[in-house]
């Protein structure tokens, strides 16, 4: 698995809000109320450590932004290649083992030890939050 090793809180802002816009499978039917609705998630500082973020494929890396409160993380993460791919997703202040809902798609994916895998399509943006409160 290929890691992306740079910052790139700045393109998957900019792909969320794309997705926002043009329909994607996270995006509300209005992306003004969702982007709304996001804004205090949005206006938090970005957490740039303790995460890792792997793909499997080496022409699609995933961009990826983490925001965190007290009580819960948000990762919004996008597949910047015009491949499909498998993401294994790390992250060291979360709970061990919770679900971890998928926004706007109706279904969770599980967090194990700190690591969350999911499949992205070509270009595919995916909300992730977390209670970290969660035993």
């Amino acid at each position: 698995m290929k890691t992306v090793n740079r910052n790139s809180t700045v393109l998957a802002l900019v792909a969320l809000l794309a997705a926002l816009c043009w329909g994607a499978p996270a995006a509300a039917a209005d992306p003004a109320t969702q982007i709304r609705e996001l804004a205090p998630v949005l206006n938090r500082p970005s957490v740039m450590e303790g995460i890792e973020v792997q793909s499997s494929a080496e022409d699609a890396p995933i961009a990826w932004m983490l925001k965190r409160s007290a009580e819960t993380i948000h990762l919004f993460a996008v597949n910047l290649g015009s491949v499909a791919t498998e993401a294994a997703i790390t992250i060291a202040a979360a709970p061990a083992d919770v679900k971890v809902e998928v926004i706007g798609e109706s279904r969770t994916v599980p967090l194990k030890d700190g690591r969350l895998d999911d499949s992205f399509k070509p270009y595919e943006v995916h909300l992730y939050t977390l209670d970290v409160l969660k035993p």
